[in-house]
């Protein structure tokens, strides 16, 4: 399972959320959770929305990471640090198709989170298959691919989540201007996506260590 976690803190939170920080490392290492990314938003021309705090975690399955967010330690420390340190905070629950790969260093990471139109998910499948050599070309990788996955404790429901790596935000630019996206986008974006949303966040060292 992963979760992408994107949010925004009260201004002066900062005592709050290492507060919430430091009791989460006891939880994250007992549930086997790992950090993919952490990171603040980037905004640009294609993004739909930009949050400055954003983070993918993983989990060995649902089991764990339903008692990770159920545990009455968790429950504690969101209570008292977590909803004190976030003005606003949105989760998302997924299950990935395959393995999740880490994030690279000194990589952006795009989250393109959507939910489908009547066969969307099969021409969304075609329109990956079209344009993954633009993408491959201006060194691109996918770093997980899931379907989404209703919670109480991760109420923010996407039929699908794709995460990509770039080597730079430039290099996703480039991307998205490539003639065979650009064809994608004016040919089959109106087929696909009931509501999309794409942000971009720059990955950093966690402030815990685990």
């Amino acid at each position: 399972m992963f979760i992408v976690i994107k949010g925004t803190h009260y201004e002066g939170s900062e005592a709050v959320y290492a507060q919430y920080m430091q009791g989460s490392v006891p939880l994250l290492q007992k549930y086997r959770v790992q950090i993919i990314g952490v990171g603040n938003g980037l905004s640009a021309e294609m993004t739909h929305e930009t949050w400055k705090t954003n983070i993918i975690l993983s989990f060995p399955d649902e089991a764990s990471a339903d008692g990770f967010f159920l545990d009455p330690d968790y429950q504690f420390i969101k209570q008292n640090y977590r909803d004190k340190a976030y003005q606003e905070i949105k989760l998302s629950l997924f299950t990935p198709v395959r393995p999740l790969e880490k994030q690279k260093e000194h990589e952006v990471c795009i989250v393109s989170l959507a939910n489908f139109l009547p066969d969307g998910a099969i021409r969304n499948r075609e329109y990956a298959q079209s344009v993954l050599p633009a993408l491959l070309a201006n060194g691109g990788s996918t770093l997980a691919l899931g379907t989404g996955i209703q919670k109480d404790y991760a109420p923010n429901f996407w039929d699908n989540a794709v995460l990509f790596n770039f080597p730079s935000l430039q290099h996703f630019q480039d991307f998205y201007h490539s003639d065979i996206y650009q064809s994608y986008i004016k040919s089959h974006r109106d087929f696909i996506y009931k509501s999309h949303c794409l942000s971009i966040f720059q990955p950093r060292t966690p402030r815990v260590s685990l």
